[in-house]
């Protein structure tokens, strides 16, 4: 306990010793840059929450992420976000274990089955917090696919299973993945979609769903999207 203490009296004494006062000047009138909004996603645990957890509880929780308000002594009801993005899911819960997500509570359901059927009772607690969003004038809604429906993918999961740079998505579903996600977006009624979802990284654990691209597939991808 005594050394610790002491550590941290000498780290103390070497910070103050090399530290020097600064001078920070703001130039409110000049502008640098725009910030077109203040965002967060649904990922992952909204799912659950929206569909399960009492209305009183998941209403709360709403005014605290998109309420602008303020309460009668002047205090802020919420953070006031301005975009809320809303994950399309891959029908990884409905594969389980077969989808490679470990974590039920990181899979999610895919409005689109495998024969082409729609269902638009899926993600329905992630749907609440988006009427939710909309309730309190949150200005902006985004979609966005971390990966492709598991049907659609090479290896019928939601993610990689081997080391590769490229895409795990059948290339004969370009154009089905592009209009899936439209179709989506579309019905939802979002203003933005952001079809790629951090495609840099080797998504082969089974954390989470995840799918990496070349820059190759990224253009023919969004192409087909266009």
């Amino acid at each position: 306990m005594k050394r610790s203490l002491l550590f941290i009296l000498l780290c103390s004494l070497f910070t103050f010793a090399f530290s020097k006062e600064n001078t920070v000047v703001v130039f409110p009138n000049e502008v640098h840059q725009t910030i077109h909004s203040f965002g967060a996603s649904d990922c992952w645990r909204t799912q659950y929450i929206g569909k399960n957890w009492p209305l009183e509880k998941r209403n709360a929780i709403a005014d605290y992420l998109f309420s602008s308000d303020f309460d009668d002594k002047g205090n802020p009801r919420g953070i006031g976000l301005t975009l809320w993005r809303f994950n399309i899911g891959s029908g990884s819960h409905e594969a389980g274990e077969r989808g490679g997500v470990a974590s039920e509570w990181r899979r999610t359901e895919c409005f689109l089955d495998s024969l082409g059927n729609w269902d638009w009772s899926k993600q329905e607690g992630q749907r609440w917090f988006l009427q939710a969003a909309r309730e309190r004038k949150v200005p902006y809604t985004l979609g966005f696919s971390i990966s492709a429906p598991v049907f659609m993918s090479k290896n019928g999961m939601a993610r990689a299973s081997e080391p590769t740079p490229y895409a795990n998505l059948r290339p004969d579903k370009y154009v089905d993945y592009a209009h899936f996600m439209a179709v989506v977006c579309e019905k939802l009624g979002l203003d933005y979609l952001s079809p790629i979802n951090e495609p840099q990284w080797n998504w082969i654990h089974a954390r989470q769903e995840g799918m990496q691209m070349t820059n190759e597939e990224c253009c023919r991808l969004i192409r087909c999207l266009d």
